[in-house]
């Protein structure tokens, strides 16, 4: 049986866009946290345990999928880890003190 595109349902594209789409906004939330730097918005802290929650689910999703994975989706689905823990580092960076 030949799979087409047609025959793919919306839920596929939305189980990767949405990580994707929490990657954005994680770089669009670093460049914020970097200007608020010392401040701890509880946004970031949401931000970014959202996106590494959902790239660890996905990731996971990945590994159990019978018959295996292409290799570009586990680079997909490592993008909102990689932006999530570079956030709750950006997060949790202290003020700089002038000496």
């Amino acid at each position: 049986m030949v799979i087409f595109a047609e025959d793919f349902s919306p839920l596929l594209g939305v189980l990767f866009l949405a990580p994707i789409i929490l990657a954005v906004a994680c770089r669009l939330a670093i460049v914020a946290l970097r200007r608020m730097r010392g401040k701890k918005p509880w946004w970031g802290l949401a931000l970014g345990m959202l996106a590494i929650l959902s790239g660890v689910a996905e990731l996971l999703m990945l590994l159990t999928t019978r018959g295996g994975a292409p290799s570009f989706f586990y680079l997909i689905a490592a993008l909102p880890i990689i932006t999530g823990v570079h956030c709750l580092l950006i997060w949790n960076q202290r003020p700089r003190t002038r000496t």
